[in-house]
């Protein structure tokens, strides 16, 4: 059986309240920041704010075009979650949990570019935990312990994945209203009324994105038919 658990740590289960805390703004800071870097054209805040007001100059003059940005790319997050894309705009954060002994085992799920950067960003305390069995153990593992997390991964995760798997959920970009899209928002801006005016204009654009998807899936479907 093939062993492989490329992204995955280990604690002990006694620090799982302060994993989760620090996991949570560890995740929520680095989507904040990645959402703030990214630039539209004129052009597309232009079509964007077609879509969202028609015609109604009043409302559209009450979005700064930042607003309309971070509306436009919310929006693009809920269509890569549903569709389970990963590029440009995933932004979901999670992981799974497996408790053992005195250890937790986490297996994160996070945005790309917070894969490479979460080792340096957890606690002390979080030991990288991966394994793999198609190269040698990393550098400063000895072959015993190599072997112990085979065993353990084999045994938590690949045995039986669902048996004893928990998941905790910081950002899932397709259920907006359940998991974290509010708690992302107010990272940007704490305002209570700000964040539903972003919050209910980005799922607006989201449900004309996902009625024009599916009008044209309907529409190639039904070339091939003819």
């Amino acid at each position: 059986m093939s062993v492989k658990m490329y992204d995955a740590y280990r604690f002990p289960r006694g620090k799982l309240d302060e994993f989760i805390l620090k996991f949570n703004k560890v995740c929520l800071d680095e989507v904040r920041d990645l959402v703030a870097e990214i630039s539209l054209s004129e052009k597309t805040i232009g079509e964007t704010r077609k879509q969202l007001f028609g015609q109604n100059r009043k409302v559209s003059a009450s979005y700064k075009d930042g607003e309309i940005e971070l509306i436009w790319v919310m929006a693009q997050a809920m269509m890569m979650s549903k569709t389970g894309q990963n590029f440009p705009f995933h932004l979901d954060c999670s992981f799974n949990l497996w408790l053992r002994g005195r250890y937790a085992y986490v297996q994160p799920f996070v945005v790309n570019r917070l894969h490479n950067l979460l080792q340096k960003r957890l606690p002390k305390w979080c030991e990288f935990y991966g394994y793999w069995d198609n190269t040698d153990q990393p550098e400063g593992v000895s072959r015993a312990s190599w072997e112990a997390r085979k065993s353990i991964w084999a045994e938590l995760a690949l045995d039986d994945w669902d048996r004893t798997r928990l998941t905790h959920i910081v950002l899932e970009m397709k259920m907006p209203h359940l998991n974290g899209f509010k708690t992302l928002l107010k990272s940007i801006n704490p305002d209570e009324e700000w964040c539903d005016k972003i919050y209910m204009a980005a799922t607006s654009l989201f449900y004309q994105m996902e009625e024009k998807s599916e009008a044209e899936r309907l529409n190639r479907r039904s070339l091939k038919v003819g």
